[in-house]
């Protein structure tokens, strides 16, 4: 196995490192969402979430940035129980639902969803998910 390339910064910021392994110094008090940018791809958009739900480390949040999309993207969301209807469509819609994790009922998970008002390309969708995380 080849040594890291910057072995002291793996070390200073992601903790002690044992082997492969890594130790982290903030002892489960440590917070992890994701981010996923999407425009006009709601079935690819929902196995994206299937495979985030069954993580082995559930999520604390997921934040869905829908690009403007219009194949019904916004709308399979709330049809699918992920997100809350927003009666107000006009401009950026912002949402956020907790949903149990399948399998682990005691477990839920924050979903954010945010519907620009134009399509921003990647970078800016990326832009807005890490602003809202």
């Amino acid at each position: 196995m080849d040594e890291p390339r910057f072995p002291d910064k793996l070390a200073t910021n992601a903790g002690a490192v044992d082997g492969s392994r890594r130790v982290n110094v903030s002892e489960g008090t440590e917070k992890i969402a994701a981010v996923v940018v999407t425009f006009n791809r709601k079935l690819l958009l929902e196995e994206c979430l299937d495979s985030l739900l069954a993580q082995s480390r559930p999520l604390d949040a997921i934040y869905i940035i829908d690009n403007h999309s219009t194949d019904g993207t916004y709308e399979h969301l709330v049809d699918c129980g992920l997100i809350r209807p927003d009666a107000n469509s006009a401009g950026t819609i912002r949402t956020v639902r907790s949903v149990p994790i399948p399998g682990r009922a005691d477990v839920q998970v924050d979903v954010h969803c945010v519907r620009l008002p134009m399509n921003s390309g990647g970078a800016g969708g990326f832009h807005e998910g890490v602003t809202q995380a």
